[in-house]
């Protein structure tokens, strides 16, 4: 049962809701909401989602109606609260992620079940806000007796539970998917701390160097600023810590997590040429930038308690972590030869390093020209350094009337964090001052003026020009053999005996031709002369090469067909 409220709201099972008169675009519905003191709701089972429904149905306006589930750019969910997303109830074939720019949820009015949709679309909404009054007191469970973990087993910061982790591939590390019970997977185990045990610390890097991996680590609680530390580290035969995984990441975040002090990385741009690259040579594959982060392109960087990486002034003081590896970094290869297509439509791109750039002056929404760069097989453009930026900011001159925005693949997931669509490593910005402003605004685009980036919504009515980018159609190169002396004599010598056949063949050939030319003539001349012999006669029944053919007299004066002995020669 529920129970209506004054201002309009209804309460249902210690939450209020409201429904709206009205059809806004999500932003809109949203200010409404937070008016009064909520927020869109967040729909946490199926007890809630039919109430809601059965409510709508019943008393509502007969309108879809926003809920408080978003859609990120790289197609993942979350709720506006940041609770997680364990309930969903999608409607068939939904979501469709339909021209990339269905970024909100609705709840359909006729089934109750949601439909992701562009957030300009105007809907129905449901407002939700707490009733703390009401809200059901929590028996306050006692402590976990303090214990050990048997060997092999790993005690983790002092939560009672001891663990024992495998690896994954990168791009799976820390994620969950559900999948079917019967597969062969590896596996974690959990079991309460026994007292019995000696309680056993988290592992935590003291003085010395500790390894995990192909490397070791240790890290250094005095506060030191970036420069500092990094002498530090020297001094002991190593260098701030370069994080190559989400492996390294997690095992030097228990160490920040028992220390509860960040820690300065092997990151500054400062020192390579206003781009972000791992100080002992590593290029960055691996990123975990934290929310909005990077905002500046000349700074340092330091791992926080929220195992993110984020950037902080270099003269800040702060613990530091150092590293030693006998694994060299790759060095730079040159790009490989390649060329840009000039098929029907891909006239204009242009070259660059190992990519090609498609600059168009239409102006298209956000989503639009996304999906004009994926029918080009490339995506909206990432930037990796300076030269690039200049590169762009050059040949967009020539197309800059006003407004100079262009789009580029710069966007914001549900985390708050920005990547890029190609899925390149976050190691370059170029934000203009005070960028970027807004949580909301998922999308970004480049002052084709100063080459400065901005932070903007992906609405379908903002349209822009935009620049497409992808790699150079690989060129294959002329094989190259070197062989010894002897081998180079002996492949002359084959070629020669070769050439040599080649020509006896021809010299046959034409005197076999010859020879059949003669032969014909021959006939020929035979044909004519026993044609004029047997003129007197009406059927010619076969010739000879001995003499003139025998007259046959038809028994019909009128035949007139004339059969050639197969066997006379031509």
């Amino acid at each position: 049962m529920y129970t209506n409220i004054e201002d309009g709201w209804i309460l249902y099972d210690y939450k209020q809701y409201y429904f709206s008169n009205t059809t806004l675009p999500m932003e809109k519905a949203r200010k409404i909401c937070k008016e009064s003191s909520g927020d869109l709701v967040v729909i946490n089972s199926e007890t809630e989602r039919k109430f809601l429904f059965n409510y709508n149905f019943r008393y509502g306006k007969k309108n879809n109606l926003y809920i408080g589930l978003t859609v990120s750019l790289d197609r993942k969910f979350s709720w506006l609260d940041g609770s997680p997303v364990d309930y969903v109830a999608w409607a068939p074939n939904e979501p469709n992620f339909k021209n990339e720019d269905e970024n909100c949820v609705v709840m359909y009015d006729k089934s109750g079940f949601w439909n992701d949709i562009n957030c300009g679309v105007r809907n129905g909404f449901v407002c939700e806000r707490h009733n703390n009054s009401m809200r059901p007191t929590v028996i306050p469970t006692s402590p976990t007796p303090l214990g050990g973990c048997p060997e092999h087993w790993l005690l983790f910061h002092n939560k009672g539970n001891c663990v024992v982790m495998t690896k994954k591939s990168i791009n799976q590390a820390g994620q969950w998917k559900n999948t079917k019970c019967d597969y062969t997977k590896s596996y974690v185990c959990q079991k309460s701390t026994d007292p019995e045990f000696y309680h056993s610390q988290a592992t935590i890097l003291f003085s010395g160097f500790a390894s995990y991996g192909d490397s070791s680590y240790s890290l250094v609680p005095i506060k030191m600023t970036w420069k500092e530390a990094r002498k530090n580290c020297q001094s002991e035969v190593s260098e701030l810590a370069s994080i190559l995984d989400p492996y390294a990441n997690s095992f030097l975040w228990l160490q920040v997590l028992d220390y509860g002090k960040p820690v300065w990385i092997g990151l500054n741009s400062n020192v390579s040429a206003n781009k972000y690259k791992w100080i002992d040579g590593w290029e960055m594959e691996y990123t975990r930038w934290g929310r909005g982060e990077p905002t500046e392109k000349t700074t340092c960087v330091y791992l926080d308690l929220d195992g993110d990486w984020k950037t902080g002034a270099c003269n800040q003081s702060y613990y530091s972590v150092c590293k030693r590896s006998d694994v060299i970094p790759p060095t730079d290869h040159p790009l490989a030869a390649g060329r840009c297509s000039t098929s029907e439509n891909d006239q204009d791109w242009i070259p660059f390093r190992g990519h090609c750039y498609h600059l168009s002056s239409d102006r298209k929404s956000w989503s639009s020209a996304a999906m004009k760069c994926q029918r080009l097989d490339a995506n909206l453009v990432s930037i990796k350094d300076s030269a690039e930026l200049e590169f762009l900011m050059k040949r967009m001159e020539p197309l800059t009337p006003y407004p100079p925005e262009v789009w580029i693949g710069f966007v914001q997931d549900v985390d708050g964090k920005w990547l890029w669509l190609d899925k390149t490593a976050v190691d370059f910005v170029n934000w203009k001052k005070e960028e970027p402003r807004s949580s909301s605004a998922f999308c970004s685009a480049m002052d084709s003026h100063d080459g400065s980036w901005i932070s903007t919504n992906c609405d379908y009515y903002y349209e822009k020009r935009f620049i497409c980018k992808k790699p150079k159609i690989p060129q294959a190169e002329p094989t190259v053999m070197f062989l010894e002396n002897n081998e180079v004599e002996n492949k002359f010598i084959s070629s020669a005996y070769f050439l040599t056949g080649m020509v006896v063949i021809l010299i046959f050939l034409v005197l076999l031709g010859i020879g059949v030319a003669a032969h014909f003539f021959s006939c020929q001349r035979h044909r004519r002369k026993a044609t004029s012999m047997a003129a007197t006669f009406e059927n010619v029944m076969y010739c000879s090469n001995d003499g003139p053919p025998e007259a046959v007299e038809s028994k019909d004066p009128k035949a007139t067909n004339v059969d050639e002995n197969e066997h006379c020669p031509l």
